[in-house]
């Protein structure tokens, strides 16, 4: 577990300012660390000085009053997120995802995430299968079959505890003595799925618990844009073993292919109803039932 850092109530305060841009956080974060300034020294300076050493707005500077003035607040937050068993880890860490951060870059990369379990796993080799509740039988076959091969070679799988398919998946990964990052779509103190059900797993370091949500969010209406925003981010190789409804995640998936990015996608049969043709169309990787490259001459 790592241990919640005396600066983590700044953190919470300026990761979740509804008027900042993610990059304009993340830049933020980003200039006190490259001037070596602590947070708690940042914020001892009068908003004099804010403007004059960091060249920052009027507006910029109310922004950053308020954070003052709410630390208390913030304080009581991570505190009860310390004793919830939740780490807080922001983007300049040593434990946050360098894939991820180099994948994402400053507009995209969650400024903090709060996590519970095997921080080890952050940087581990990790990939993510993409599919759908109405996928075919093919689909389920492959997707049993890659799990079986990730969990053999020691590949972290990414996933979440929402009902369905990443439900599937997290429980496939679990039961052949795989590890994953599963995301949480909510915020850490107001969950509503408790997670006690997996306290084994996290003792025994097999899940990473991920959530970028305020702590004390429960809707969780944005979930599935940042959900698959982190599966692209976080994912070394992404596999798709069905390809059906509209989804926010194969836009980023088809500009990644037009930057000549890898992505393996199940070779459908001839009378599937699938996307996954367009893909391989569109310069994806197609591949078998286990996973494995089909050749253009077989």
């Amino acid at each position: 577990m790592v241990s919640v850092s005396s600066e983590a109530a700044y953190w919470v305060a300026m990761a979740h300012l509804p008027n900042w841009s993610r990059e304009k956080i993340n830049d933020f974060f980003d200039r006190l660390l490259r001037n070596r300034f602590a947070f708690q020294d940042f914020f001892a300076l009068k908003p004099e000085e804010w403007e004059s050493l960091f060249h920052l707005s009027q507006e910029e500077v109310a922004n950053l009053t308020s954070v003052q003035e709410k630390l208390p607040y913030y304080t009581t937050i991570t505190k009860k997120i310390s004793e919830q068993g939740f780490d807080i880890i922001p983007v300049h860490s040593r434990f946050y995802s360098a894939h991820l951060r180099e994948k994402l870059g400053k507009s995209h990369a969650p400024t903090l995430f709060y996590t519970k379990g095997n921080t080890a796993l952050f940087n581990a080799p990790a990939a993510c299968i993409l599919g759908s509740n109405h996928g075919s039988g093919n689909g389920l076959i492959f997707t049993q079959n890659l799990v079986r091969r990730f969990v053999q070679e020691g590949i972290t799988l990414i996933t979440t505890i929402e009902p369905g398919y990443h439900r599937y998946i997290l429980n496939l990964c679990l039961q052949f003595g795989g590890r994953s990052f599963v995301l949480l779509d909510q915020g850490v103190l107001s969950l509503k799925r408790p997670l006690d059900a997996f306290d084994q797993y996290v003792t025994n370091g097999q899940v990473l618990f991920l959530s970028t949500t305020f702590p004390k969010n429960n809707n969780g209406r944005k979930w599935t844009f940042q959900r698959d925003l982190l599966l692209y981010g976080m994912a070394k190789d992404i596999f798709i073993a069905d390809a059906i409804e509209k989804r926010q995640i194969w836009r980023w998936i088809l500009r990644g292919l037009r930057q000549n990015k890898t992505f393996f996608v199940r070779y459908p049969e001839e009378n599937e109803k699938s996307a996954n043709r367009y893909f391989i169309a569109n310069g994806a990787i197609p591949v078998d039932l286990n996973g494995k490259i089909i050749n253009k001459a077989d």
